[in-house]
């Protein structure tokens, strides 16, 4: 059975350090892309979290390492 995930936003600090890491992870900087005002929320899964960048899932995270998923074309581009 599936349980329903848990759903919260980030605080200023804890999203600088998400962006730090992704940055760090895909050898860009991230903030360039998505700006430096935005909106990141975590959904928890059974699994993995969602890091959603304004409404929009741009990032997992699985097994401690971040990656971007489909729906950020910017960061597949650079990889």
């Amino acid at each position: 059975m599936s349980q329903k995930g848990r759903r919260y936003p980030l605080k200023s600090k804890e999203a600088k350090v998400i962006i730090k890491r992704a940055s760090q992870r895909l050898k860009f900087d991230i903030e360039i892309i998505i700006g430096q005002r935005r909106n990141i929320e975590i959904v928890e899964a059974e699994w993995t979290r969602i890091y959603l960048v304004d409404g929009k899932p741009l990032l997992f995270e699985d097994k401690g390492v971040l990656l971007p998923t489909l729906l950020f074309f910017e960061a597949l581009e650079k990889l």
